[in-house]
């Protein structure tokens, strides 16, 4: 079995609102993607402890555009998606939240 590369082991996250200050690249015009990578069985939440993001400043997360909770696990190839409280969204309204795999 071959092993993972370090860039097969990548996920993205995007960071909006004020959680843009924790992004590569901070400039208003910019993305605001961070590249992270990822071990096995890490969740969400982990991700975001290693960014230096408190999970209370976060209103709403989406992993590969689902609506999602802190204990999701993570995978190489991912999408995450951190909105912050100032950005709060009417997702939990019309959407189920998944909190765990």
């Amino acid at each position: 079995m071959m092993a993972m590369s370090e860039e097969q082991s990548l996920i993205e996250v995007h960071l909006y609102g004020q959680l843009r200050r924790f992004a590569p690249d901070r400039d208003a015009a910019g993305e605001s993607v961070a590249l992270i990578s990822v071990k096995d069985g890490e969740t969400i939440l982990d991700i975001v402890r290693r960014m230096g993001i408190e999970p209370q400043e976060l209103s709403h997360i989406f992993l590969n555009a689902e609506y999602s909770g802190l204990k999701r696990r993570i995978g190489a190839g991912d999408r995450l998606g951190l909105f912050p409280l100032d950005m709060g969204l009417l997702y939990r309204q019309y959407f189920p939240k998944k909190e765990s795999d």
